[in-house]
């Protein structure tokens, strides 16, 4: 009988396609940058930069489960208030 000597982490890490699609969709939708998109869902902008454009060259096949549920739990309600030119109108 075989043991396993690290726990198995297969549902730490999910696919990364569906949360780079997000990031995307957070960036159009706001006229945010990568690094503030990030900011707002509380992740760090290495990260976003290597969810979007990869990292050597190389796509991210996957992400946290943390880090995809901080991402689906931003709406674009909640960041807008965030911009710049918001806060300067206001």
């Amino acid at each position: 009988m075989a043991v396993r000597a690290v726990p198995d982490d297969s549902q730490y890490w999910v696919d990364a396609a569906p949360f780079r699609a997000q990031l995307r969709y957070l960036m159009a939708s706001t006229s945010l940058s990568a690094e503030q998109v990030a900011a707002a869902v509380g992740i760090s902008a290495r990260l976003a930069q290597h969810l979007l454009y990869g990292r050597n060259g190389r796509a991210l096949r996957r992400v946290s489960h943390e880090t995809g549920r901080r991402l689906l739990l931003l709406s674009i309600d909640q960041i807008r208030p965030r911009r710049p030119d918001a806060e300067a109108a206001a």
